[in-house]
């Protein structure tokens, strides 16, 4: 079977870990013939926010096909290029997929209106299948004020809408963003579903864990009997990283340890370096490959999130690592039966929540017994529920085929 992933909401930047990068790697895995469509562009990338457009061939053996703008983009009218950009208007989609001739089609983001392109094309095939995930909620797609009553509840609602009435379903990848559809959106119940994020097996090495978690305790001069937490990724406000480091270091325990990876952004680097140098029990690795982020999971005992969610909650989980997350309300999947802990912070009371940090970890780290029990339900539960191979096959509804 011939699938197309089609990114036009949203970025494609490759050696990223995010669900548009490891789905169609996924699908060649399992025997698909793969190609993927983006824009020229790129959202997360510093500097240049454009690339060239063309067809290249990626380290996964994809074709990638980079479309160009739309000439709404080039209008000398200010109210077309802000459109264009709101509505992620590219040129030659439709044209693409007449070449390409795919038998399943996966959207990644339905916040684009070429959207539509892809209605105008199953009506002329209307034997063809089309998945839709999406990854807004009410937190990173907020619908206050008019333009984002505008732009949610009307222009993207509308969007959704007509794809929606011929794909087979819209996924959610969290049931908050479920919800999103259902609430913003207006899509109906029985066309929508809970697609998890999750990790990459190919790239956990269980067979090797010892030597990993050896090997990298070693590189940050950390002793194996150390109770070892881990956090990271995109560092910001809103991450609260800084707020777990001030209840590590007021543990005063030397055989606690904090291992954070990832790079804080300007606002964050100044107290992010502070506090890791007026504390010896927190160690900063800097910026690792989504490749590495894996083997620090499998190196540490506990993964501490303490604010907004990221892909890295799920790909812990999915290493069999037990975890501490934020409680955001629709984020309940992360917890299947007792592998996690979801912490509620006290609105407005940051004093409150370090200290409930505080003791969950001194608990945990005390109590063998209660953090047995934990790695037992995520190493037997976790790996499995979150494993791609297995999200891969039900995103396009091939369980029990492949």
């Amino acid at each position: 079977m011939k699938i197309v992933h089609i990114m036009m909401a949203c970025s494609y930047v490759e050696g990223m870990g995010y669900q548009e990068n490891i789905l169609p790697k996924k699908h060649k895995e399992l025997g698909l013939d793969v190609s993927i469509i983006t824009s020229q562009y790129v959202l997360f990338q510093e500097g240049k926010k454009t690339r060239e457009c063309g067809v290249y061939i990626n380290n996964n053996g994809i074709e990638v096909t980079i479309l160009p703008f739309s000439k709404w983009h080039h209008s000398k009218s200010t109210f077309f290029m802000r459109f264009a950009f709101l509505a992620r208007r590219y040129s030659g989609l439709l044209k693409t997929l007449d070449v390409m001739a795919p038998d399943i089609i996966f959207i990644h983001g339905l916040q684009s209106i070429d959207t539509l392109d892809v209605v105008k094309y199953k009506k002329r095939h209307p034997n063809i299948k089309i998945y839709v995930d999406q990854h807004g909620d009410y937190y990173n797609m907020p619908i206050k004020g008019f333009s984002g009553f505008l732009i949610q509840k009307v222009l993207y609602a509308m969007i959704a809408n007509r794809i929606s009435k011929c794909s087979e379903i819209l996924w959610g990848v969290t049931p908050w963003r479920v919800q999103y559809l259902k609430e913003v959106y207006r899509i109906p119940f029985e066309k929508t579903g809970f697609l998890p994020m999750g990790g990459d097996e190919f790239l956990i090495d269980f067979e090797n864990k010892d030597s990993i978690r050896k090997r990298i305790r070693e590189k940050h001069q950390i002793n194996h009997t150390d109770f070892l937490l881990v956090t990271g990724g995109k560092i910001d406000q809103t991450k609260n990283i800084d707020l777990l480091m001030q209840a590590v270091c007021e543990l005063k325990r030397t055989d606690i340890k904090l291992l954070i990876f990832g790079k804080p952004n300007e606002e964050m680097a100044g107290p992010i370096d502070m506090l890791s140098n007026s504390c010896n029990q927190i160690v900063l690795a800097g910026w690792i490959s989504p490749e590495e982020s894996y083997n620090y999971f499998l190196a540490s005992d506990l993964g501490v999130f303490p604010g907004t969610h990221s892909v890295l909650w799920e790909q812990a989980i999915s290493t069999g690592l037990p975890c501490l997350f934020r409680h955001w309300e629709g984020m309940e999947h992360v917890d299947i039966g007792g592998n996690a802990i979801l912490m509620d912070e006290p609105i407005n009371d940051q004093q409150k929540y370090k200290c409930m940090i505080m003791d969950l970890i001194r608990t945990l780290s005390d109590k063998k017994e209660d953090y047995v029990q934990m790695k037992y339900i995520s190493e037997t539960k976790g790996v499995k529920t979150f494993s791609y191979r297995e999200i891969a096959k039900r995103s396009i509804q091939l369980e029990g085929v492949l």
